[in-house]
């Protein structure tokens, strides 16, 4: 029967968190080839996410060519590749919140995977 939290390294963390940081982690791939501007960029995604919603980030990402990292957020979300501001468009306004809220969360596990897979030359700061 799964515990309510887990201890890691004198950590606790709920064991949601956990499950969102393997799923994150399957994306490893992805993360470790990206570039230090969107390294960077990762570090406040989940505040803009917060800030400005799921489908104003998404467009965003859409627009400045993020790619990539558009691509790993759409597979954690379950949100269609190919067109990710019509899907979201067509989702509920529970759906919508219940994705914004599980994006913020990936995000951030984004930012801290994304972080510390970037190459040992740019992570001097």
């Amino acid at each position: 029967m799964p515990t309510e939290h887990t201890d890691i390294g004198g950590m606790i963390l709920p064991s949601k968190s956990i499950e969102r940081a393997r799923k994150v982690l399957e994306f490893r791939g992805e993360l470790t080839g990206l570039n230090k501007t969107d390294v960077n960029f990762l570090k406040g995604l989940p505040a803009m996410i917060m800030q400005n919603g799921l489908g104003q980030t998404v467009a965003f990402l859409k627009v400045k060519s993020k790619d990539s990292i558009l691509c790993v957020l759409c597979k954690l979300l379950d949100i269609e590749i190919g067109d990710p501001i019509t899907a979201i468009l067509r989702l509920d306004v529970q759906e919508y919140c219940k994705k914004q809220r599980e994006a913020i969360e990936c995000a951030a596990w984004m930012k801290e995977f994304g972080l510390a897979f970037r190459p040992p030359a740019e992570k001097t700061e």
